[in-house]
């Protein structure tokens, strides 16, 4: 903390009132001294003008990116000595069975950027949560692995998921035969464990892939993947989380959500169109909406701010302020609203 002190010291030290004479890495802008760019490993946010990662750093198990200085430092909440996260605790592998379910043979990407029609194995929810074990290693011409797990629901289900790399940076990609062009995608840009909670939105089935995050945050961001080099072992948990009471919403209301989490609404939708917005003003993630009832689905992604629907004549709908992916390491403030 004193070494952090010092150093925002040393940067605001010359700003004056009236003195036009910045310190080492200000700049005047408006008189006034401000930061003079950001770090390495940094870029600006076009909302906030904070500096967050830009993925060209990234950190190993134990350590936490600073975007201070731009850096990995000792993140004394992380996982270490190689243990590895389950269901929010650090766990040693090697201390006992820990895996409810080691990866099948090779093939396994059922079509999730790899081609191949086998499956890594079948996840079965029930009071504990369900850990996955498996391996990434590169193939033909440092083509990336992807082992995907499948999952088969009966009703809307609430699921936190992460996925923590040995010797790689693990992420996730959940996507659904049953429910078009729906994805979701878990993304750790300074650390070597994905998580976040993921929203099953109706009765079907689920495919859960774990692959290198620089894989994963390429096809979230253009939709194919390239090349890599990286492998290693990761352990997967799922863990079905009960859903919580929603907030009754009659107008609109705002927030902050993280990373991981997502906020659950109920409002009663009568005749006529009712749209339902969610905007979500940040360069780091893609803000979605999703509606159901007794009688109604629908969700929409933020292509276009905001992100809506229209349900009519449905009765009481729970409405979810989600996420397809959302990378920055503070929060992401959020309105959503009903007509």
């Amino acid at each position: 903390m004193r070494n952090l002190i010092l150093a925002l010291v040393a940067v605001l030290g010359g700003c004056g009132d009236n003195s036009r004479s910045c310190g080492v890495g200000t700049q005047v802008e408006d008189g006034y001294c401000v930061p003079a760019g950001c770090g390495a490993g940094t870029v600006s946010d076009e909302e906030t003008g904070e500096c967050v990662p830009d993925g060209s750093v990234v950190c190993s198990d134990g350590t936490r990116f600073n975007a201070l200085t731009g850096r990995c430092e000792v993140d004394p909440s992380a996982c270490q000595n190689g243990t590895v996260l389950v269901d929010g605790k650090c766990v040693d592998p090697a201390a006992g069975t820990l895996a409810d379910l080691n990866e099948g043979p090779e093939p396994n990407a059922m079509n999730v950027i790899e081609a191949g029609d086998s499956r890594a194995g079948n996840i079965v929810l029930g009071a504990q949560p369900f850990v996955v074990h498996g391996t990434l290693e590169p193939h033909a011409g440092n083509a990336p692995d992807v082992d995907t797990y499948v999952l088969t629901i009966a009703a809307p289900t609430l699921l936190h998921v992460s996925a923590d790399g040995l010797g790689i940076n693990a992420g996730l990609i959940v996507t659904s035969d049953d429910v078009t062009d729906w994805q979701r995608f878990a993304i750790n840009l300074s650390g070597d464990t994905s998580e976040r909670d993921v929203f099953l939105p109706q009765q079907g089935t689920y495919k859960l892939s774990i692959a290198e995050t620089s894989t994963v945050f390429e096809y979230a961001d253009s939709g194919t993947a390239g090349t890599t080099t990286s492998s290693g072992e990761y352990y997967a948990t799922f863990s079905p989380r009960a859903l919580p009471t929603p907030t009754a919403l009659t107008t609109s209301a705002n927030g902050l959500l993280d990373s991981g989490t997502l906020v659950f609404y109920r409002a009663t939708v009568g005749a006529g169109p009712h749209p339902i917005t969610v905007t979500m003003p940040s360069a780091f993630a893609v803000a979605s909406v999703v509606v159901t009832a007794a009688s109604y689905f629908a969700f929409d992604d933020e292509d276009a701010m905001p992100a809506r629907v229209s349900p009519n004549g449905v009765g009481e709908a729970l409405i979810v302020v989600d996420h397809v992916y959302a990378l920055s390491p503070s929060g992401i403030a959020y309105t959503v609203s009903i007509q």
